[in-house]
């Protein structure tokens, strides 16, 4: 069955509205899962920005959950959890390197190659972190909680402004 739009009408589109970002939610096998596939996309979209072309919701599932929470407790939950960090004059290499790791794994060799850093760097900016937090992030709690609280500033900005 062919589209009633002309093969064209995806470009005339793109060139009177700009790129059209396009997202992706999980396979649906009823029309209930439909809907939230569907809500899903639209959440991918919402939370990649416009400028990534193809948006699937897996990529962005930790901050689709973030983004359930209200403001106040995700700012609440980092204040927490980050303590000094955002006060340190290296705060964004600091978020950085959690970001990374955790995107990464936990894996130090694999970090330390994304970062472009030594894995040496690596150790003594986790060290670091621990030594301010008095947490040990060997312990997956501590861990995961760190990299969450890495996330809010992006589930508190404005839709499609990722940090």
């Amino acid at each position: 069955m062919r589209s009633s739009r002309q093969p064209g009408a995806a470009a005339a589109l793109a060139d009177e509205h700009g790129p059209l970002p396009v997202g992706a939610g999980d396979p649906a096998a009823d029309i209930t899962g439909l809907r939230d596939s569907l809500a899903d996309a639209m959440a991918a979209i919402r939370l990649a920005g416009r400028d990534a072309p193809v948006a699937h919701i897996a990529d962005f599932r930790l901050h689709q959950l973030l983004a359930t929470l209200g403001v106040r407790a995700r700012t609440r939950f980092a204040l927490t959890v980050l303590g000094p960090l955002p006060h340190q004059p290296d705060w964004h290499e600091l978020r950085a390197t959690v970001l990374a790791w955790a995107e990464q794994g936990f894996h130090l060799v694999r970090t330390a190659r994304t970062l472009h850093v030594h894995r040496n760097t690596l150790v003594y900016r986790l060290r670091k972190i621990e030594r301010l937090l008095g947490r040990d992030l060997r312990d997956h709690r501590n861990a995961l909680a760190l990299h969450l609280a890495c996330l809010v500033p992006e589930a508190n900005s404005e839709p499609g402004k990722r940090s």
